[in-house]
């Protein structure tokens, strides 16, 4: 693992760990970080199965602090309704990376996530979304 990549984990650590605090805005700024970092080195050699797999790694946890903070925070309902949809859409563009990769053949490791696991939390995002605007507390779509 070269320096930037360890840079890349360690700013999604630290993204993933100010969300388990409570932290919203330096949970988000550190994804924002490791996933600017990500797509930088992919835009330097897109063709590296590896950096494609940091990218949907760095995708994944985007979603999954956008998650935790529904979970962590007393966001009132209509901010749970934004992390929802925020998270959903990050899980998409992991499982989108992916499935380009699987169309591909190329290999990623277990460590970058997977197709199946984004896809699990895309459905429970869509779970939990169909849930608040059920209960009145968004009257727009996705």
């Amino acid at each position: 693992m070269n320096f930037r990549t360890r840079v890349v984990v360690s700013y999604y650590n630290l993204c993933l760990v100010k969300a388990q605090l409570g932290e919203g805005q330096a949970s988000l700024e550190n994804c924002r970080r490791a996933r600017s970092l990500a797509e930088e080195m992919v835009a330097a050699d897109s063709k590296t199965t590896v950096l494609r797999g940091i990218q949907a790694l760095a995708y994944y946890n985007s979603g999954l602090a956008h998650e935790t903070l529904v979970s962590t925070t007393r966001a009132a309902a209509q901010q749970r309704l934004e992390h929802w949809r925020e998270a959903r859409s990050w899980y998409q563009r992991s499982l989108d990376v992916h499935l380009e990769l699987r169309n591909r053949g190329a290999f990623t490791h277990p460590e970058y996530g997977s197709l199946e696991e984004s896809s699990r939390r895309i459905a429970g995002c869509d779970e939990a979304l169909a849930k608040l605007v059920g209960s009145g507390v968004a009257t727009s779509g996705r």
